[in-house]
């Protein structure tokens, strides 16, 4: 084969890894040129290279400019090093160069032995690869067996965790290995943020938490801000318990593009795991309580779909911090939220003619009036509350009769069910051939056995663990921030909604006195001891609820109106009693509307609606609603049948 005397030439230059020297690169560069003049060809070289790729990656953005040139016919030889690195995959680099031969380009491996000028290159490119791919497996093994020492030993393995620091163990040995411990400038800031998990503060707001507290993620984490599947990620580690586990989760090849992904580990029985108590960031019963509030948020994998899913035939924009929290006051069914611009709630059960409450309440007034009625309760309460807050909670951390109940009742739970698995065992060990569902159903009795001692376990940590009560001027503050935090237009305050609100929020129609007119009123009760700090709350919580019992005195009853009342109605009341001031000399219409700086004509609408509500006893406008009215006003869909 002759070629001209000036040829194109590529070329190639990888490593692997970011730790590997960049001299690599310009040593694999000299190689090649050297290779190059040994054989007497004069070039004009392009040098392309891949800097911290692995060569099992079908693409990369090298070997692509490289495949490219070649398709093009802007290349005449293709150098490299070695074949491993242009690919550590038998079929990516066949497929590759047998291009390139299609193509008339020769290929050299120096290292390898291999030229496709020659006749036998299939047979030594094979070879060469198989070498390449066994030399990766037996880096491989070597690899596992040293982590497998270092995991014995006690050392670090893997990334470093958010909340840790890693040293020297030994600062004196040349080659020591290296631990982690616990950083105390992050102990605090997981110890929260277990706790709001635990808490049930949505996991948008926790992973805001620790952006903006700036706790550092793993090494190879694509971007410093945390995400809802970080904080997962971090409370499932079980290394904040004091267990730390390593392959949990295993890299599997992807053979159609060479890319790795993480998977579970389909051997649990590889997985490592060591006790390291130094490692401990948060008790046992903390832990699980905030795994628990996550899996609780897991959706079932036999969802309902289609017309059976509870959601069918209801809007995406219904979705809002009221979502779980508003019903109607006369069916209970959901108030949904409906409309793209202006938007407002209606009985999702009226649309389809199953109740006749028809009223609506706009969005922006609902969510305003309820979010600023919620945030002066709680304003009020920093001011008046707290000591009854405080007595609370010192009275509930000293008698913890509830959890002893609860103790008493699991302690009964564990004695009937070791009965069952005796008599279980006795009848099996009695049989010749007993059957296989009993032998499963033994299996399913020890692990619910093993999961009540755990609860019994995690109950005891709770009872005996010291809870610090906060001073008044601090749940005071708190308390205060809370209230001016708090808004309906954030999707994140739907979580603290709930836990305040005793039931629902019960969306009341009533009608105007003398008029067909009927609108919205809101009617619910905040729970004010709902406030206390996160982390007695938690110990307070009886193990199978989520909700504090609530105290008479500690629970304020809301009514407000979801609407914006007419300027008579308004004033009904106030011009009845400005015209009965003084008997015998009632004040004049003009007087009325100049008090209350409303039109003549208003002044007048105003005192008659006045005195129909004096006629009637009542003092309130509007009047609840039991029954559909006759022919109200605006109610212009489908009547209920």
């Amino acid at each position: 084969m002759s070629f001209p005397k000036k040829l194109r030439v590529i070329i190639y230059c990888r490593f692997s890894k970011e730790e590997q020297r960049q001299q690599s690169i310009y040593a694999q560069r000299l190689f090649c040129e050297r290779a190059l003049k040994e054989r007497g060809i004069e070039a004009v070289i392009t040098v392309i290279s891949d800097e911290g790729i692995s060569g099992e990656l079908r693409n990369r953005p090298g070997i692509e400019r490289v495949r490219q040139l070649i398709e093009s016919g802007q290349c005449d030889l293709l150098i490299s090093e070695d074949s491993s690195r242009i690919y550590r995959n038998v079929g990516y680099c066949m497929d590759l160069v047998g291009t390139a031969v299609d193509l008339k380009v020769r290929v050299i491996c120096p290292n390898d032995d291999v030229d496709t000028s020659r006749k036998d290159w299939v047979r030594r490119l094979s070879a060469a690869q198989n070498h390449h791919t066994e030399a990766n497996e037996q880096t491989r093994n070597r690899l596992n067996r040293t982590i497998e020492e270092l995991w014995d030993s006690g050392s670090a393995v893997g990334h470093l965790r958010p909340g840790y620091q890693r040293k020297v163990r030994d600062a004196n040995a040349r080659r020591s290995t290296k631990i982690d411990e616990v950083n105390p400038d992050w102990l605090p800031v997981i110890q929260d943020a277990f706790t709001m998990v635990a808490d049930g503060i949505p996991l948008s707001t926790v992973a805001g938490f620790l952006t903006a507290r700036g706790l550092p993620k793993c090494a190879n984490a694509r971007s410093s801000e945390w995400n809802e599947q970080n904080v997962i990620a971090l409370v499932r580690r079980t290394v904040y318990r004091g267990v730390e586990q390593y392959r949990v989760k295993v890299s599997e090849k992807q053979w159609r593009t060479g890319t790795i992904k993480s998977v579970p580990n389909p051997d649990p029985s590889k997985v490592l795991s060591r006790d390291m108590p130094h490692l401990r960031m948060v008790d046992d019963w903390l832990w699980y309580k905030a795994n628990e509030a996550i899996d609780d948020r897991a959706r079932p994998g036999d969802n309902p779909s289609g017309h059976n899913h509870p959601l069918h035939g209801i809007p995406r924009d219904s979705r809002s911090p009221l979502s779980n929290s508003f019903v109607c006051g006369i069916c209970g069914s959901k108030m949904y939220m409906t409309g793209r611009n202006e938007g407002g709630y209606r009985c999702s059960a009226a649309v389809h003619g199953k109740c006749w409450n028809k009223t609506t309440g706009l969005r922006d007034l609902t969510h305003q009036r309820i979010g600023t009625a919620i945030s002066q309760a709680i304003l009020e309460a920093s001011q008046t509350a707290v000591p009854e807050l405080l007595k609370y909670m010192v009275e509930r951390l000293a008698d913890r009769s509830d959890l002893a109940k609860h103790q008493a009742d699991l302690q009964s739970r564990q004695n009937a069910l070791k009965l069952k698995q005796d008599l279980l065992v006795k009848f099996i060990t009695e049989q010749h051939h007993s059957p296989e569902f009993l032998s499963q159903k033994l299996k399913s009795l020890d692990a619910e056995a093993s999961q009540l001692e755990l609860v019994k376990r995690l109950l005891e940590e709770q009872c005996s663990a010291h809870v610090a009560v906060p001073s008044h001027g601090d749940l005071a503050r708190e308390l205060h921030v809370v209230a001016n935090q708090f808004n309906l237009n954030d999707p994140d305050a739907g979580s603290l909604l709930q836990r305040l609100i005793d039931g629902k929020i019960r969306a009341i129609p009533c009608q105007q006195i003398g008029s067909r007119k009927v609108v919205l009123r809101a009617e619910f009760t905040l729970q004010l001891v709902q406030l206390i700090t996160a982390d007695v709350r938690l110990h307070l919580l009886k193990p199978e609820s989520s909700c504090l019992e609530t105290p008479t005195v500690l629970r304020r009853r809301i009514v407000l109106d979801l609407f914006e009342p007419s300027k008579a109605p308004l004033h009904a009341m106030r011009a009845l009693e400005l015209y009965q001031k003084d008997p015998d000399k009632p004040a004049t219409l003009d007087q009325i509307a100049a008090q209350l700086g409303i039109s003549k004509r208003t002044s007048h609408l105003a005192l008659q609606m006045g005195k129909q509500l004096q006629a009637a006893g009542r003092t309130d406008p509007f009047e609840p609603l039991t029954e559909c009215p006759a022919n109200p006003a605006r109610w212009k869909f489908k009547d209920a049948s």
